[in-house]
């Protein structure tokens, strides 16, 4: 996984992430006090401030009918995946990932 946009790459590594395992979760960090290391229920928490673009529990990319899918955790918002909406007030909540590239916003 590589950052598309300048902040996402000034979180990560230069060479992006690499995903050890799925479900992969992606959120935002929390600010709470107390939390292990930011989002402990996210694989990859991003710093996010006041108002709140990314949910705590975002989106998590999964296997599913033998391909991989972004599936939308309820965020407020919702999730783009190569152009389509999912999640948010949508009752769609899943989108396929392509072989190749792909844009998750």
């Amino acid at each position: 996984m590589r950052p598309a946009g300048r902040e996402v790459s000034l979180q990560m590594e230069a060479d992006g992430l690499r995903m050890g395992r799925l479900p992969f979760r992606v959120g935002r960090r929390s600010s709470r006090s107390g939390d292990k290391d930011g989002t402990p229920e996210v694989d990859l928490a991003l710093n996010d401030s006041r108002p709140y673009w990314l949910s705590r529990l975002h989106f998590a990319i999964e296997t599913e009918g033998g391909g991989y899918v972004v599936r939308d955790c309820g965020s407020h918002y919702g999730t783009i995946v190569n152009g389509t909406r999912i999640g948010g007030e949508l009752s769609r909540a899943v989108a396929p990932l392509i072989a190749g590239e792909n844009r998750i916003v």
